[in-house]
């Protein structure tokens, strides 16, 4: 056993995920349209659009196909 030199994987997949959240905001309100932006009942979604585009960018950025697995 050698526990001294194990050094544990860490992810810094929040960080990377307000980053990507802020790119992803500035980008979806500058460019996005007004029909999509302010579509009905927008405000009543459990997740906006600018999280799924960043997880949708998390993803790409971690090299992971399947969002099964991303999910997991």
């Amino acid at each position: 056993m050698d526990h001294l030199r194990f050094k544990q994987k860490r992810h810094n997949l929040q960080a990377d995920l307000e980053q990507l959240k802020e790119i992803c905001g500035y980008l979806y309100h500058k460019y996005c349209p007004s029909l999509i932006s302010n579509r009905r009942n927008v405000e009543h979604t459990q997740v906006s659009d600018i999280q799924i585009l960043a997880l949708l960018c998390l993803q790409m950025t971690t090299n992971m196909q399947s969002q099964r697995k991303f999910f997991a």
